[in-house]
């Protein structure tokens, strides 16, 4: 669920109905880049996460692990290489 935006950042909460003391693992989740955005960071609960830019169809993604529950991930636009 985005719960922020703005021309330069985005705020995401990513959340289940599973017991966190169990099922705490990251998943794998890609989103389209805003129009203008290049490339972008990723940190949930304030902590990098690791990312990569996808291209596809000239469609732009930033793909990173998150783990539901875990806390707000913001998605920033930089300039420079994605990770």
């Amino acid at each position: 669920k985005e719960t922020s935006s703005g021309s330069k950042k985005l705020t995401v909460e990513i959340t289940d109905d599973l017991d966190n003391e169990i099922f705490n693992f990251p998943i794998t989740v890609r989103r389209t880049l805003p129009k203008g955005w290049s490339n972008a960071s990723v940190k949930q609960n304030g902590i990098e996460v690791k990312n990569a830019i996808i291209e596809n169809n000239s469609a732009k993604y930033i793909q990173f692990e998150a783990i539901p529950d875990g806390g707000s991930i913001v998605i920033s636009k930089v300039s420079g290489k994605g990770k």
